[in-house]
């Protein structure tokens, strides 16, 4: 993966990444970001899984992530795939919607928030044409400049806002098992209540065992490692709204307060006080759940 970090302006922190990775069918790390990630598929074949849909699928599809939301890629066939990660902190995302209030669609946190673009025709030649100049951006190679790379990510974003919530435009699909499907919102809803792997049978309406095999393959982790870092990402986002860590612990589920400050460290490298004093420390490296 290669990198390049932008601070044009003085408007906040913006980090471009290019990847180009071999990868066999199946799915990479579930992973979760601090900062808002809009992802540019240059590749045909690569998938987003987001919650309880799949998103992207075709080069020059674009996906959308908020902050502490979990998601992980899915590759269908062997093969050579790449794709930009552009990441912006908090702080850019509020002054880039002072001066472009249009923005702000792109970047809301509600529910039901739209999470892939599929453009038409020549809408998706600009974004794939500047997703490449981006790629050489974060290689170091090619004439682009700081100042044009910013440019042309406030386009592609303008553009995006502009598509954003047009019917032709969307692009989602649920994913196969209707069983952890149920299952995912349902953790979503109620992740703050005691949950069981027996309990969330019950509800996706099928044995443990059945549960636990489509969870693993379908969302690439197992029912509790899905709770448990689903937990972790909303007390990480009422931390940064100032949120007391004995509060925290107990109004995302957990019941012992010295466990959750270990696990949360395990998990974010840092204590939840030092995160809460903290919030932007390494906002831009993302938190692995695990790996196939």
């Amino acid at each position: 993966m290669e990198k390049r970090d932008l601070n044009v302006f003085g408007l906040g922190r913006i980090t471009v990444t290019y990847t180009a990775d071999e990868h066999r069918p199946g799915d990479n790390a579930v992973t979760v970001y601090g900062d808002y990630k809009i992802s540019i598929h240059l590749s045909n074949g690569l998938y987003g899984v987001i919650n309880d849909r799949l998103v992207g699928g075709e080069r020059g599809d674009v996906s959308l992530y908020a902050p502490e939301e979990l998601h992980f890629g899915r590759f269908t066939v062997a093969g050579r795939f790449r794709f930009i990660n552009i990441l912006l902190s908090a702080d850019c995302v509020r002054s880039l919607e002072a001066e472009h209030p249009p923005l702000s669609r792109l970047f809301c946190t509600h529910g039901d928030r739209q999470n892939s673009i599929r453009a038409e025709a020549a809408d998706k030649a600009r974004i794939i044409e500047s997703a490449e100049t981006l790629a050489l951006f974060a290689e170091h190679r090619g004439t682009c400049s700081e100042l044009e790379a910013f440019s042309l990510i406030l386009q592609l974003l303008l553009l995006c806002a502009t598509l954003y919530g047009q019917p032709s435009c969307l692009q989602t699909a649920p994913i196969a098992s209707p069983f952890v499907q149920r299952t995912v919102e349902y953790i979503a809803r109620h992740y703050a209540d005691r949950l069981t792997l027996d309990s969330l049978a019950r509800i996706a309406g099928c044995s443990t065992v059945y549960l636990s095999m489509c969870f693993k393959q379908y969302m690439g982790s197992t029912v509790h490692q899905y709770l448990t870092e689903y937990r972790i990402s909303k007390a990480a986002a009422l931390l940064r709204a100032g949120c007391s860590v004995t509060d925290v612990c107990y109004r995302v589920g957990f019941s012992d307060c010295s466990g959750f400050i270990r696990l949360f460290k395990k998990k974010r490298a840092l204590t939840p006080y030092q995160y809460k004093q903290n919030a932007t420390a390494s906002a831009d490296t993302p938190i692995t759940l695990r790996k196939r």
